[in-house]
């Protein structure tokens, strides 16, 4: 089994990373956008930027181009799992229809509130306009997608993490409690200080 989180950008990409973690899976730190992704220390913070072209280049350095998404797709491993903000296009869809999809869904206007600290204090941005954002909750219409919206992780709703390691495995294979707190006290690359 391989597993691919779609989120809305701050709804929670990396903690939910941090809870499939938690769960035994393994994360190829891989964020999927097209053709090319950039591989994160899913535990660690991004560093500290002054400056956009600081960050321009820390972007270029984790940066692999790939000859195609489904090229990207044979790297993730066995039980492993990628993140993206992607858009249900057929590209997409046919790439990942043999694998779990978790899409990640948050309050459009708690987005904005959430993409506001991160540019006060990662000096990062988010590539995705209105449109794609309310685009990428259509994957919800897609098979074998489990939704979990951001309030599920952020004010644990435990049964709803049950439920998610049953879509995953088939069966609950750890506790979800222990899972889902210790995922939350995780560090995180774009983990806010006020989530």
């Amino acid at each position: 089994m391989k597993a691919f989180i779609i989120s809305q950008p701050k709804a929670g990409t990396y903690l939910c990373s941090n809870l499939l973690i938690n769960l035994g899976m393994t994360a190829t730190g891989m964020h999927v956008k097209g053709n090319k992704y950039r591989t994160y220390n899913p535990t660690q913070p991004l560093p500290r930027f002054e400056t956009k072209q600081q960050l321009r280049e820390y972007i270029a350095s984790v940066t692999t181009h790939a000859k195609s998404f489904n090229d990207i797709l044979t790297r993730i491993p066995e039980n492993g799992f990628a993140v993206g903000h992607l858009v249900p296009d057929m590209k997409y869809i046919n790439g990942l229809k043999d694998f779990k999809k978790i899409l990640l869904v948050r309050d459009f206007a708690e987005h904005q509130e959430s993409i506001v600290r991160f540019q006060n204090e990662v000096k990062g941005s988010t590539s995705v306009d209105k449109n794609a954002y309310a685009a990428i909750a259509n994957w919800q219409y897609e098979s074998n997608v489990f939704v979990l919206d951001f309030n599920d992780m952020i004010k644990p709703r435990y049964a709803k993490i049950r439920k998610l390691q049953n879509f995953l495995f088939g069966t609950v294979i750890t506790d979800e409690k222990e899972a889902m707190d210790k995922a939350l006290a995780s560090p995180s690359p774009t983990k806010s200080s006020i989530r």
